[in-house]
């Protein structure tokens, strides 16, 4: 069950980085009237400022698990980025004016304000690579000394799965429905990852053969500290 339930957290993850890659830059041009030339620029810069989020997440990302759990910082970055894809949603006052193609959701649907745009992504770039890692972590130790392998590669084809449908389905949501349906229906998946990680929580703990090589690894730590000191 914890297995699966990772597996699933994985999945709707690597769906919302889907949409990202598939919807980014025709998503820019949609809204503020950019160039092609334009909006790939921009795009590039937000995607390099999250990067740099990214990794100082990473970074801080052990601290991070070693004084509230694994569990805890993983619910904290999926919370994050449900707060992201709601954030993308289209608040704003203003109408589209400035479609690239006429989609007949764009003269009713409001533009995303710039500003918000960018405090999403921020968020989103806060949440996404500590829940990247802590379902590794957590995977790995729910596994124990089991079928590692063999696991790992069923976690990365769920992955791919997941990028090979999320673009298709989130370009023609968009194309469709516009942003509203778009965000909405992929802000909905990952409230149902949050849920997920609720219903499993008591399960996401480390197999009995790896909490006693993890209570040994401290227990030697704590001697060679001592002999230091």
């Amino acid at each position: 069950v914890a297995a699966a339930a990772v597996i699933f957290l994985w999945f709707v993850m690597l769906f919302v980085f889907s949409l990202y890659e598939a919807i980014a830059t025709p998503l820019v041009r949609d809204q503020y009237g950019w160039g092609a030339n334009k909006a790939v620029l921009y795009i590039g810069f937000v995607y390099g400022a999250s990067s740099i989020v990214g990794v100082a997440m990473f970074i801080s990302a052990k601290r991070l698990n070693e004084r509230f759990g694994e569990r805890p910082v993983l619910l904290a970055g999926y919370v994050c980025v449900l707060i992201g894809m709601l954030g993308y949603l289209p608040w704003g006052p203003k109408m589209h004016t400035d479609c690239i193609k006429p989609f007949a959701w764009c003269p009713t649907t409001p533009t995303i304000p710039l500003p918000q745009f960018i405090a999403a992504a921020f968020v989103m770039s806060v949440g996404y690579p500590i829940v990247q890692l802590d379902l590794y972590i957590l995977f790995a130790k729910i596994l124990g000394p089991g079928a590692q392998g063999t696991m790992m590669g069923v976690l990365t084809a769920a992955g791919s799965l997941s990028r090979t449908v999320g673009p298709i389905f989130v370009t023609n949501v968009y194309n469709h429905f516009g942003t509203r349906w778009t965000f909405a229906i992929v802000s909905a998946f990952v409230l149902l990852g949050v849920v997920t990680c609720g219903a499993a929580w008591r399960r996401l703990v480390p197999h009995v053969k790896f909490k006693a090589v993890e209570a040994t690894a401290k227990a030697d730590a704590s001697a060679q500290s001592g002999q230091v000191n």
